[in-house]
């Protein structure tokens, strides 16, 4: 899609990663990843919570992009 993105790898950050996993679980209730922000809302992961998959199979996932300013 031509979406940039920032990936934060947190089983290599050592204790920032935890401390980062435990921020996302106090402000999402999941500590699974991926866990996906768009413009600061998270969305859940691949296929949960919608989910990034769900999204663009409901037609829902460009129009957050192009609201985010991430596409065009």
């Amino acid at each position: 899609m031509g979406v940039e993105y920032t990936a934060l790898e947190l089983n290599d950050m050592g204790d920032k990663g935890k401390a980062l996993r435990a921020e996302l679980a106090e402000r999402t209730g999941r500590t699974s990843v991926p866990n996906i922000f768009i413009a600061g809302e998270g969305i859940g992961g691949c296929n949960d919570g919608p989910g990034l998959m769900t999204l663009k199979e409901n037609g829902k996932l460009v129009p957050m992009l192009q609201a985010a300013g991430a596409l065009e």
